[in-house]
């Protein structure tokens, strides 16, 4: 059973339910039997995962064709703001504050 907090905003639940299938999915154990470290580790790789889920890599390049700005692209895929920002960063999907332009 996963539990989401209705008076949290919309793309919270989301990110919140995508991070919970993510832990369920990847087969990460309980927190009662991970030290902290662990527990930090697990959350990390389900956040990558429900960011993944929200905002698919090969999806978010192609919209970048089209839309170059991180709120606009963020209204598209239903995320906020930070996420789309941290994904975008996370992939290096940026350029002197411009989106979608890779640096090499």
């Amino acid at each position: 059973m996963i539990g989401i907090n209705a008076k949290h905003h919309r793309h919270r639940q989301r990110f919140s339910l995508g991070h919970e299938i993510g832990h369920i999915l990847l087969k990460h154990p309980p927190e009662r039997r991970c030290n902290r470290k662990q527990i930090a580790d697990f959350n990390a790789e389900a956040d990558l995962f429900a960011s993944e889920m929200l905002m698919p890599h090969l999806l978010l390049q192609t919209w970048l064709k089209k839309i170059r700005n991180p709120a606009a692209l963020a209204r598209v895929f239903d995320v906020s703001e930070e996420a789309m920002s941290v994904k975008l960063r996370r992939l290096k999907l940026y350029f002197h504050g411009e989106p979608g332009r890779q640096h090499h």
